[in-house]
């Protein structure tokens, strides 16, 4: 019996740009994605760190996990471009022109959906062994199943977590294994659950692996926050094996190879 290869999704800022609930975006998405990657003296007296840093540490303080304050952040993220913080950065000129690539290309997508996610769904068309499961807080899994649908794809199996943590097909109980049951899934995980209790790692989105095969899970946030809660071993030690990426948002919009090098990587070493 051939062994199972789970691959978890989460889908805004991992192979999406762009938030409708949140009213973000594309153009949105790259403005904050860009903005918080760059480095660079920001302050006299200050040491050389990334703007997401700098604003977290000295601009809008407080705990991130408050929608107002995250929102604050986000507007000083999305003006950062035109700001005079990039004005006076000795590389500004070469930073605007890469953010103007990562704008074409994200203007220049057929759909929503990366082009690196689509070369890891022709990657795996010929691998019945392969199963993809969307995991978000969001409400986003509509737009999924419609981008596929126009792409002959069927979404069908759509789970959520309740607030107690059990997993559902609507009013019913299922096991853990039926996330994987097709070829692709979704499971809209309890942000309720998580934000009520600290967003902490205990409550956040289970990261369940087959009894035969290997899973990874993607997540634009999986260093930075508390948002994966491993059923078998350790957050960091899962992203040192590979088990859990923590994504580059900009570098999987903008490497066709991202998401299918790392999957490869974990099959060749997959201890």
């Amino acid at each position: 019996m051939q062994e199972l290869i789970v691959i978890h999704l989460d889908v805004n800022g991992t192979i999406m740009v762009a938030d409708k609930a949140q009213g973000k975006t594309t153009e949105d998405y790259v403005n904050i994605e860009f903005a918080k990657q760059v480095h660079g003296l920001w302050q006299p007296g200050q040491p050389v760190m990334s703007f997401r840093e700098f604003v977290e540490k000295h601009v809008i303080q407080g705990n991130g996990a408050h929608r107002e304050i995250k929102d604050a952040r986000n507007e000083v993220y999305k003006t950062f471009v035109t700001s005079e913080y990039l004005h006076h950065h000795p590389e500004g000129d070469r930073l605007r022109q890469q953010h103007r690539q990562y704008m074409l290309r994200a203007n220049a997508m057929d759909n929503l959906l990366f082009p690196s996610f689509w070369r890891l769904v022709d990657w795996a068309k010929n691998k019945s062994f392969v199963r993809f499961i969307f995991r978000t807080f969001g409400h986003d899994i509509p737009d999924i199943k419609e981008i596929l649908e126009n792409r002959g794809y069927t979404l069908s199996n759509i789970l959520a977590y309740d607030v107690n943590g059990a997993l559902m097909d609507h009013d019913q109980k299922v096991e853990s294994d039926r996330m994987w049951r097709d070829l692709f899934n979704a499971v809209h995980d309890n942000y309720k659950r998580w934000h009520e209790n600290g967003e902490t790692e205990p409550f956040a989105k289970p990261f369940m692996q087959p009894e035969r095969g290997m899973a990874i899970f993607f997540d634009d946030n999986a260093r930075i926050k508390h948002i994966i809660a491993p059923t078998v071993g350790q957050r960091d030690d899962l992203i040192e094996s590979g088990h859990i990426v923590a994504v580059r948002t900009l570098s999987a919009l903008t490497d066709p190879e991202y998401f299918v090098s790392h999957v490869e990587r974990l099959i060749a070493d997959p201890l």
